[in-house]
């Protein structure tokens, strides 16, 4: 802890960081200001004042006079070994202090920040990109290498209308919000925020053929909500980048459309592709992933090239991938370290190492 005290925290603020670090990886939630309070033994006033110190110096975040929402941006491991700005290798990404500073696009595109999306969200302008893609932890006890983050559902749902929040805020008024999660998930998001203040939006259901099919009372699962959200009904949207051929082009109605140069109809919005198998040549070790054909429908739709599409998790790089194939910029976030390697290495090489990929058993190749 003495590489800490040397540079950025007193000891007192060490020993909170410390405290709220094993506390969320013991209870997969943060602690309230009371939980400390009574740890530290002092004032909740008290406690509130340290916890704030820790925000403005970038080590977390929190969302005001909500329990249980104190998200850290670093692991008492990374401050042991690592200097002052969190990175992907080979991206070069500096951490601001200061949450309040916004920084400028431009220092964040083709980068994936190893660290917490929220603090990449709380350091964009208002209305900067034109394209964000959020596929969040569902909250259903899923592990990512060694680490879970569930949480108390409340939390999580509150955690979900925060990050959604921030990414309306950055999101250009002529840009599009893709948001996939469980029907769950996104009916409360709906309800308890996005209804409120967003009257153009659009759900969406991504079909996929499973062959489990256990729940013995009740029919299988086999599909996710995705939440399209605009500012106002004036968004952009290309057709001809996603026209699918007519099912009935001797229709008289039909034809005149493809003599006035039509390419073809919109996709519908019940969108069917496979779940990424693995044996899928773009599976890697990673818990969980869309397939790169439901994201490329969604980023030709909504962005042309050049514009910025902001994927909130960058997870196996599968939509960074995507976005750099059809040559559109992107900015990304992903917390966990190993799946930054493979993100890294993917876009170094252009295709995925044997190294990140599952065996034909969903074992990890060695």
């Amino acid at each position: 802890m003495s590489k800490i005290l040397n540079s950025q925290l007193t000891k007192k603020q060490a020993q909170l960081f410390d405290y709220l670090d094993k506390f969320q990886q013991k209870n997969s939630y943060s602690p309230a200001l009371s939980d400390i309070a009574g740890h530290f033994n002092v004032s909740i006033p008290t406690a509130h004042q340290h916890v704030d110190y820790l925000e403005r110096k970038g080590y977390l975040v929190k969302e005001k006079g909500v329990k249980h929402s104190i998200r850290l941006l670093k692991s008492m491991k990374d401050l042991m070994s690592q200097q002052d700005t969190m990175v992907t290798p080979g991206f070069i990404l500096p951490v601001k202090n200061n949450l309040k500073e916004k920084g400028k696009v431009s220092d964040y595109l083709n980068k994936v920040y190893n660290g917490d999306v929220m603090h990449v969200l709380k350091n964009l302008p208002d209305n900067s990109v034109d394209m964000i893609f959020g596929d969040p932890d569902y909250n259903v006890g899923i592990k990512y290498n060694e680490n879970n983050y569930t949480r108390k559902f409340e939390d999580y749902i509150n955690w979900y209308i925060e990050l959604t929040k921030e990414s309306m805020r950055v999101l250009k008024p002529d840009g599009n919000l893709f948001m996939l999660n469980y029907p769950k998930q996104n009916a409360h998001l709906r309800v308890k925020y996005l209804d409120l203040l967003f009257p153009n939006i659009n759900e969406y259901v991504w079909v996929y053929n499973t062959n489990v099919g256990h729940t013995p009372r009740r029919f299988t699962t086999a599909h996710r909500s995705i939440l399209h959200v605009r500012k106002s009904a004036h968004n952009k949207f290309f057709k001809d980048a996603v026209a699918l051929p007519y099912k009935n082009p001797t229709d008289k109605r039909v034809k005149q459309n493809i003599a006035n140069g039509s390419k073809g109809r919109m996709p519908y919005s019940w969108f069917e592709f496979n779940l990424v198998k693995n044996v899928s040549k773009e599976k890697t070790n990673h818990a969980c992933q869309i397939p790169q054909k439901l994201t490329e429908m969604l980023i030709k739709g909504a962005t042309k090239p050049k514009d910025t599409v902001f994927v909130l998790f960058g997870g196996s790089g599968a939509e960074i991938d995507v976005c750099k194939k059809l040559n559109r910029n992107f900015i990304s976030a992903e917390i966990d370290k190993k799946y930054c390697d493979i993100i890294n290495d993917r876009l170094k090489k252009g295709y995925i190492d044997e190294t990140h990929k599952l065996g034909p058993r969903g074992k990890k190749i060695a």
